[in-house]
């Protein structure tokens, strides 16, 4: 009944109301009900979709923040309010970290290295197209597998998240961020064997 006050185009967190609330039998019903008006209105369905991820392709910048001013979800019941409060020495670090940050993250020229589509989107498409491309068929049947952990990252845990662009979506990223320095390696060393393949049969 409330669905139109809690609704989110860019995050399901208000609608889902932060926790699970059903049964297995409610939950069939409701992937039925899904389905179906899916049918009726599949623009909608189509739109509500292409909104949520969204911020996997936006080049908005965000400003990472190293420390816990920003956490406001802290459940003083389960946990101390005490345990938020950092020492003096790791306070004054995390305030240095973050001062290095800020000024990155105010220069024109880092900023795209702050963005979400450059880790969900720009990168991996490089990289997908890279170790997709045709130099070898042979060797083209391994080279594909090593893109399932990316894309199994984007599309189950950045697609399926239920927020993208806002600070709290960034940690479903978080694998990806991770795992692009390596498969780069990956690339350049397959560029780096076609360059040495294309001189030896020139040598020949």
């Amino acid at each position: 009944k409330t669905v139109d006050e809690k609704y989110d185009p860019i995050n399901a967190d208000p609608i889902k109301e932060y926790e699970d609330k059903t049964n297995v039998k409610e939950f069939k019903n409701y992937l039925l009900s899904w389905y179906q008006e899916g049918l009726r209105h599949p623009k909608t369905y189509f739109a509500a979709f292409n909104a949520m991820v969204s911020g996997w392709f936006s080049f908005t910048e965000y400003i990472p923040l190293t420390n816990m001013e920003w956490h406001s979800q802290l459940n003083t019941k389960l946990m101390p309010e005490s345990s938020a409060i950092r020492p003096k020495f790791f306070n004054s670090s995390s305030k240095i970290v973050q001062e290095v940050f800020d000024n990155l993250y105010y220069n024109s020229i880092f900023q795209i290295f702050l963005s979400y589509a450059f880790y969900a989107a720009l990168m991996p498409g490089f990289i997908v197209a890279t170790i997709c491309r045709k130099w070898d068929v042979r060797k083209l049947k391994y080279y594909w597998i090593m893109v399932i952990p990316l894309i199994l990252s984007i599309v189950l845990g950045c697609w399926l998240s239920p927020v993208s662009i806002a600070l709290e979506g960034k940690r479903y990223l978080y694998p990806v961020i991770y795992t692009i320095p390596f498969m780069i390696g990956i690339c350049f060393s397959m560029y780096q064997d076609q360059i040495m393949e294309n001189n030896n049969s020139k040598k020949r």
